[in-house]
């Protein structure tokens, strides 16, 4: 049996799109399960049906309480997410994969970093990052 590797928030039909590659090749190593929107979940059931999806509800709060509800019969090895949101790290870290890879809340992977309001959300999402993993004990990515 293959370990499960959670990948979390392609957040839109492009992401989904351009994700298949590694999707497929993820296959190769792991038993993959996407945490995703509805609609993108509705895709990659038609483009890639032998995929596990989990479609997210759109609330945040419910996000949490359903991967917080499946963490524990889902058993995940490692976890990946390629957006730089906080709020996705954590969702990684609720599902309990001990590995967590993803990019940081920086500026360099944020296009536009130097605008006021981008500003504001990077500092604010740096500071929630530290805080979540003071709470957790460990930090959100370990990778």
């Amino acid at each position: 049996m293959k370990p499960k590797l959670g990948i979390f928030e392609l957040h839109h039909l492009g992401d989904a799109v351009m994700a298949i590659p590694f999707l497929r090749g993820a296959r190769t190593l792991y038993d993959p399960v996407v945490f995703c929107r509805s609609s993108v979940a509705d895709f990659l059931k038609v483009a890639l049906p032998e995929l596990t999806t989990r479609a997210l509800p759109d609330s945040w709060a419910a996000r949490t309480k359903q991967v917080r509800e499946e963490s524990k019969k889902l058993a995940l090895e490692a976890a990946v997410c390629v957006w730089p949101d906080v709020r996705a790290h954590h969702l990684m870290a609720l599902a309990g994969a001990p590995t967590r890879a993803g990019f940081a809340v920086e500026a360099g992977n944020f296009y536009a970093p130097a605008i006021a309001w981008r500003k504001r959300r990077l500092l604010a999402g740096r500071v929630l990052a530290q805080t979540l993993g003071v709470l957790r004990g460990s930090p959100l990515l370990t990778h």
